[in-house]
């Protein structure tokens, strides 16, 4: 673990910086600006615990005109989502829009920022990929 530690000490009067050696002194010091003797400390920690975080926001948007098979009407993903492949995080992009007929997939490499997917084309003409592809008939 990593652990760091800030000092900020600062008048509360006029909230000039004061010496970071006054945070312990014992005597009495007075601000040089308007004479206080009030302080305010700020301590700031921060420690470094060897942990990743990743967030991924989805959405959908539905019209109550349309029947279940034909919502949601637009998706998306955006965010961090683990390469199958080989275990890793990849920065994801993907927006399926019915009403505009489109289909957009960005993948990108977090620490290269090299794209390792790209796809944009009419939603209509998008089949075989992922999901989209057609599932095998068990009884043929």
């Amino acid at each position: 673990m990593d652990t760091k530690v800030d000092t900020i000490i600062k008048c509360s009067d006029c909230g000039t910086a004061l010496p970071d050696e006054w945070i312990s002194s014992k005597k009495k010091n007075n601000c040089s600006q308007c004479g206080s003797s009030a302080k305010t400390i700020n301590l700031n920690i921060v420690e470094n615990v060897g942990i990743e975080i990743h967030d991924c926001l989805e959405g959908k948007v539905k019209n109550i005109n349309y029947n279940s098979k034909r919502n949601p009407r637009y998706e998306f993903i955006e965010g961090d989502d683990v390469r199958k492949s080989d275990g890793k995080w990849m920065k994801k992009t993907r927006i399926i829009d019915k009403n505009n007929n489109k289909y957009l997939e960005i993948i990108t490499d977090p620490e290269t920022n090299e794209v390792i997917h790209s796809c944009e084309e009419p939603l209509s003409e998008h089949f075989n990929h992922g999901h989209a592809k057609f599932k095998k008939d068990e009884n043929a």
